[in-house]
This record gives C-alpha cells, sequence and structure tokens, in this order.
C-alpha cells in the first residue's frame, strides 16, 4: 500500500508536470493502486478547502432580508418598471413574489459542503476511470502501445493539477489554472505512457473527448425526437 508520503510526491510530481513521477508511474508494479488513491487523495482536500470555504460564506453572509429589501427598493425606484407596473398592476406582486421567493437561495448551507467532502472523491474517481479510458482508446488507435493500467496510471498524476484548487481566494482563478494544467499533465501522461510523438499524444486527449462528446449528443438528440414523435400528436411514425 502506497504510503501518504508517496502519495504527496506523486501528487506534487503531476503539479510539477515532473516527467520522472510520470515514468515511475508507469513503470511501477502498483501503479494502478497508487493512481487510485492519489485521486481520491487530491479529492478529498479538494472537497475539505470548498466546505471551510462554504462555511466562511455562510459565517460572513449579509443578512439575505435586508439584502432582499435593498434588491426590491432598487427595482421599485426604475422608471421602467414604474411604467410597466402602471400599465400592468398585477406585474408589481409578481416580482415582489418572485425576489421574496428567492429568500433561501441567498443562504449558504455548511451541509451543502459537508455532503461534497464525502462526495468529492468518488466523483474524482470517476471523472478520472472515465476520461482515462477514452484517452487510453483514443492513443492506441493512434500507436500506443501503453496498456491500460499504464495510462490510469500516468493519467492520475493529472490530479495533482486540483491541487491548485486549494487557493480559493481567486474566485474562477483555480478553475482556469487547473484545466489548463489537468490538460498539460494528461498529454504528458499519454506521451510518457504510450511512448507517443508529441502530436499523437495531443489528438489523444482531444480527440477522444470531442468523438464522446458529438456520441452523447447524438444519442441525447435521437432520445430526444423519439420522445417528441411519441407525445406530440399528427407526427408520421
Amino acid at each position: 500500500m502506497a504510503s501518504i508520503t508517496t502519495i504527496l510526491q506523486l501528487s506534487l510530481g503531476g503539479l510539477l508536470l515532473d516527467q520522472r513521477a510520470f515514468h515511475a508511474q508507469r513503470d511501477a508494479p502498483d501503479g494502478l493502486r497508487r493512481g487510485a488513491l492519489l485521486v481520491a487523495f487530491v479529492g478529498l482536500l479538494v472537497g475539505i478547502a470548498a466546505w471551510i470555504g462554504n462555511l466562511g460564506e455562510y459565517l460572513t453572509q449579509p443578512n439575505p432580508n435586508q439584502l432582499l429589501e435593498t434588491l426590491l427598493r432598487g427595482v421599485v425606484q426604475l422608471p421602467l418598471y414604474q411604467e410597466l407596473v402602471a400599465e400592468s398592476p398585477d406585474l408589481g406582486s409578481a416580482v415582489e413574489q418572485s425576489i421574496g421567493q428567492s429568500n433561501g437561495l441567498l443562504v449558504s448551507n455548511p451541509l451543502q459542503g459537508l455532503l461534497g467532502l464525502f462526495f468529492a472523491p468518488l466523483v474524482a474517481l470517476l471523472v478520472w476511470f472515465i476520461f482515462g479510458s477514452i484517452v487510453h482508446v483514443t492513443a492506441r488507435i493512434l500507436g500506443g502501445e501503453g496498456s491500460f493500467n499504464q495510462t490510469l496510471a500516468c493519467t492520475a498524476l493529472a490530479s495533482g493539477a486540483n491541487l491548485l484548487a486549494l487557493v480559493q481566494l481567486i474566485p474562477y482563478a483555480q478553475v482556469a489554472a487547473t484545466t489548463t494544467l489537468g490538460l498539460i499533465a494528461t498529454y504528458l501522461a499519454v506521451r510518457e505512457s504510450h511512448r507517443l510523438s508529441s502530436w499523437r499524444s495531443f489528438g489523444a486527449i482531444t480527440l477522444g473527448p470531442v468523438l464522446f462528446t458529438l456520441l452523447i449528443g447524438g444519442l441525447f438528440c435521437c432520445v430526444l425526437f423519439l420522445a417528441v414523435n411519441s407525445t406530440v400528436p399528427g407526427v408520421v411514425r
């Protein structure tokens, strides 16, 4: 069983795009097991960070009732709103009711973040397995020679980029950073595990997800067509 120290070294290797970490994962007999532990561990850390951020937001959020009252006063004072209400008096009560019902949406619930704390590792493992499987199939089509276990073992290092999500001081910055760095790490994982050229490695991480998206889109269109065909009268069957 891989130790916490090994998992931390692998996560930092993936974060820093260290090729030695990818080589070690490719050649390790327990690379798949270490990869799974790495993905789950990073997912747990991200879940903890998200829960702490959600808890801080809950403790520092403004009073939702006062916020909605301020918003309603601002809307009522708009000339356009006053003209619309003069033409349709029911509009005023509808707006007030809609804003009043938004009270619960403004309240941050730390219990939601606590649930995410448990589901974050499971979601990370599921995404890693699906994406790694797609990349592996595409890499083999393009001439790759790595095994399925080697592909998953190396692509697990891409989850090290999610460590940037622990720094959530700048909104949305961690999303852009983790996405970009994660793709670069996946590119290195494919190149090292399958020994492909640069362009073939790039094609493996882009062609597979694109084909998968097109497949899902096509299935969705077929299901939508069948649903409309069965419910709308007058449609030729």
